[in-house]
Formats: structure tokens, C-alpha cells, sequence
């Protein structure tokens, strides 16, 4: 059935393809998604141990507050109307904020104020200005002054748990003054999906990986020819129905560059797959336990209407692949505990469905077992996605968290001059205190110039003392003065 899915998908691709054929394997596409949906129900049903997976323990306060270190706070949203439309109490937005000693309960703007704040805020960051800097105050301000305030002194991490709109807030962005530091410099920041998911991986964090981390990049694109000088489609979010005119995308070329850091940095044999060998089929056999890291340097596709044809863009590697690694095959692979970081435009966009967060990939990273997920809000930039994750990657080569790297990767950019855009969209969700490279990165490569500079030098050393020593020898011996 997938395999025949692949095969609609492949043709849907071509962006060449005929409006009257494209229209019939779009029926085609969806007849096939249809049969497939009632598979997996009926296999479901038949083996319901498969389809629920055991369930952790629920979170208690005292649980959370347990599991706590007394230099992070919880911090849990949660957004609704106050009144409905017969003017009824309708349940209110509110902030808990939880630290290892107390718990506090905020009031927040409703939610049609708050949708609109960060409507506003987000379409800001295009502009490249800094003019997303006085909304960013404002909504600092009617979420977090007044908590942030009155947290324990130490504090330096938090843990958020986003609702409604406010999952597609750049926290990291927000400032209490328009010269202040953001809070993404301020704190190390995680947004978890649960307290109950961040006491599972919490106390259930995997050994250190034999391979620290595996980077695929830059694959040849669907629908794009050597040679064709026709205009190339506009990436992420501007692709939300992807299969509507076919996938005409550009070429990454700072994500060589970019994967090309994550193997330097990371050490311990880590591998880089580029181009055709960056291939679905490829990434579907490989005993992926063995990295500790997966890193797609790579285009994302979003698809809000049909969220099951999310997917990364890789490249095939066999004719039973289309190339494009959606939500229906990467819940199956085996993530057990590990780092998935999406390089990719929008890769935690989706559409947000009442208790149960957004509809994105990152979302079906962690339903194939990681533990943690490096994702973006926004499109990102060729040349500055690979800015970040060169420092990000360079801080996890000393040992850092992966959270403690992307705020050091901030502050990087920042005093580098970077916009906002360059790296408030870009989050930590999960377990952020995961450690993929314990007690730093072993055996540092150095380059050949430093080598031959360091023998040339140490070289000079030695020939001066020899030359000293043979001075020496050939001087004429004083004679000691007589006592009188």
C-alpha cells in the first residue's frame, strides 16, 4: 500500500504534469490514503497492544516539583476564552509556574487577544529591522513580567508548555525592554509537549551512541532538472498544498557546509550522507540506534490541509521510494531516546488541534521514540540556518545540553549582529538537558597547517638547544680564583 502511494506521489511531484492528470492521481492519491487509514485501524484493532503503547505515569504536582533542580522553573499555558458567546464563563487563559519550592497561578490576556499579539508578533521577523522588538516587550509583558519576577533567584532554565497560538511563539525573542536581552540569552529554554513526557524521558535517558551523529544533506529535489532556468518554487510554507502543482524547489548549497560542521564538531566517526546518497530508502534500513544524533540539512514540506503529507525532502534510493519522508513513515522508525534536529523551513508548524499540541513534524519525530527535537517556526535562510547550527554544533562538541548549545548559538549570533529571524524561530522541544556528546568531544581534529606550523615550530626549538648545547661545550673552562 505504501509502496503504491509512493508511486501517485512520484508522478504528483512533477510540477510538468498535466492539470487533467495531476486532477486524477490526486483522486487516485487519495483513495489509496483512504484504504491505507482503514489498514491501520483494522490492524489496530486486531493487535490493540501494538496501537497503545504503554502509557507512563501520569505527572503530579509533587512528582514535577520532585523532579525539578533548583535552577529551573515549569512553566505550563493554558489558553481559552473567558467568556463564550452567550457570555458564560468559558474556563480563561492561565500560567502555572512551578519551581522545586513553590507553585504560582497567573491570569492571561483570553484567547482571541493572545492569538492576535503573537499574529502580529511573528509577522514581524520578515521585515529583517528589528521592529518585532516592541511587540516582543508587549507580549513579554502580558505573559511573563510578573512571573519571571517572582521566580526564585538561580533560576537559568525553563521548561514550557505551550498552548493554542502561543506554539508558535518565539519565546527566545521576547525582551522585558527593547534594549534588554531577549529571553532566549537570558535562559536556556525547552518546550515540552507534557509534564508527563518530561518525567518519562527524564528519568529514561538513553547511553551515549557509538556514532555521535549521522547528518543527511542537500538531495537532488523532485522537479528539478539540470539546467532549467524556469523559476523555482518558493519553499515551506509557501508549499502548503505540495502536491497541488508539483515540487520545483532550489538547491541548499550552505547545507553541505552545514553538515560538513556537524561531522567536524561531533567527531567519533560521525557520517555525512550529500546528494543521492541523502536517500529515503537508505534512511528507512539503517540501524539508526547507532547515532546519537540525526540531522536533516534538507527542505521540509507542510501541509496543513493534509498533515499526513508533511514530509522531508530527501532523495529516493529505490524505485519503491518517492523521496519524501512523511508522517506516516517517520513514526515508524526507531528513535529510541535520541536527538532529531530538522535544518528545514518550518518544521514545527502544523495545525494546532486542541489538547494535542501542533500537527507537525517534530510531533512525529517524537511519536518514533526521540527524545528530543531541534525544530524551526518559521522559513529558514540557507546561509543563516547553517550560521546556527555550525555554533550550535561546535558548543555539543564541549559537552554542552542540547539546550545550553542553542543558547550559546544565540548569544553567538547576536553579537555577530544577526537578525532576529536568523535565530529566535529556532527551538528545543523535549528533553533539552540531553548531553549527546558526554564530557566533550574526544580527539579534536586539527587542521594540516596547524600540524605543519607546530613541527616547523618545535623543530626551530630543538635545533636552538642544540646549537646552546654545543656553545657551551666548546667554551674554555674558567679557573677558580685562589683564596688569598
Amino acid at each position: 500500500m505504501l509502496e503504491q502511494i509512493s508511486g501517485v506521489q512520484r508522478q504528483l511531484m512533477n510540477p510538468d504534469l498535466p492539470a487533467n492528470q495531476r486532477g486524477e492521481a490526486m483522486k487516485g492519491l487519495e483513495a489509496l490514503e483512504m484504504q491505507e487509514a482503514d489498514l491501520r485501524h483494522q490492524l489496530s484493532r486486531a493487535a490493540p497492544a501494538l496501537a497503545s503503547p504503554r502509557r507512563p505515569e501520569f505527572a503530579t504536582l509533587s512528582r514535577v516539583r520532585q523532579a525539578l533542580t533548583p535552577d529551573e522553573a515549569l512553566l505550563a499555558f493554558q489558553i481559552a476564552p473567558w467568556e463564550d458567546e452567550r457570555g458564560d464563563f468559558a474556563g480563561g487563559s492561565w500560567l502555572s509556574v512551578t519551581t522545586r519550592g513553590s507553585s504560582r497561578i497567573y491570569r492571561l490576556p483570553g484567547r482571541g487577544e493572545l492569538r492576535s499579539a503573537v499574529h502580529l508578533f511573528t509577522g514581524m521577523f520578515d521585515r529583517r529591522d528589528g521592529s518585532e522588538a516592541a511587540p516582543a516587550v508587549s507580549l513579554y509583558r502580558q505573559l511573563l513580567e510578573k512571573p519571571l519576577a517572582e521566580l526564585p533567584p538561580g533560576i537559568r532554565r525553563l521548561r514550557i508548555i505551550a498552548d493554542d497560538a502561543l506554539h508558535q511563539l518565539p519565546f527566545a525573542a521576547l525582551r522585558a525592554t527593547p534594549k534588554a536581552p531577549p529571553l532566549g540569552v537570558r535562559f536556556e529554554l525547552t518546550e515540552i509537549p507534557s509534564a508527563t513526557l518530561w518525567l518519562e524521558w527524564k528519568g529514561d535517558r538513553p547511553a551515549p551512541a557509538p556514532i555521535p551523529a549521522l547528518a543527511l544533506a542537500d538531495p537532488p529535489l523532485p522537479g528539478n532538472v539540470p539546467g532549467d532556468k524556469r523559476p523555482q518554487m518558493a519553499a515551506a510554507t509557501e508549499r502548503a498544498a505540495i502536491f497541488a502543482s508539483g515540487i520545483r524547489l532550489g538547491p541548499l548549497p550552505y547545507a553541505r557546509r552545514e553538515s560538513g560542521s556537524v561531522v567536524d564538531e561531533m567527531g567519533g566517526g560521525s557520517v555525512r550522507r550529500l546528494g543521492e546518497d541523502a536517500s529515503e530508502a537508505w534512511l528507512k534500513s539503517a540501524p539508526l540506534q547507532r547515532f546519537g544524533i540525526l540531522h536533516f540539512a534538507t527542505h521540509a514540506v507542510t501541509d496543513e490541509a493534509h498533515p499526513e503529507r508533511s514530509g522531508v525532502l530527501l532523495a529516493p534510493g529505490a524505485p519503491s521510494q518517492d523521496g519524501l519522508l512523511q508522517i506516516r513513515e517517520i513514526v515508524d522508525l526507531g528513535l529510541h531516546g535520541r536527538v532529531v534536529v530538522l535544518s528545514a523551513c518550518s518544521s514545527n508548524t502544523g495545525v494546532v488541534l486542541r489538547g494535542e499540541g501542533v500537527m507537525s513534524l517534530a510531533r512525529a519525530f517524537f511519536q518514533a521514540g526521540a527524545h528530543t527535537v531541534v525544530a524551526s517556526l518559521w522559513r529558514l535562510r540557507d546561509d543563516e540556518a547553517a550560521d546556527f547550527f555550525d555554533r550550535f554544533y561546535k558548543h555539543l562538541g564541549h559537552g554542552r545540553s542540547v539546550a545550553a548549545a542553542a543558547q550559546a548559538a544565540r548569544k553567538d549570533l547576536i553579537a555577530k549582529g544577526a537578525p532576529a529571524a536568523a535565530w529566535a524561530g529556532i527551538v528545543v522541544l523535549g528533553d533539552g538537558d540531553l548531553v549527546p556528546l558526554p564530557g566533550g568531544r574526544k580527539g579534536w581534529n586539527v587542521p594540516v597547517w596547524a600540524w605543519a606550523l607546530g613541527a616547523i615550530g618545535l623543530a626551530a626549538l630543538v635545533a636552538l638547544w642544540i646549537a646552546g648545547r654545543l656553545k657551551r661545550a666548546r667554551a674554555p673552562h674558567s679557573t677558580a680564583r685562589p683564596a688569598s
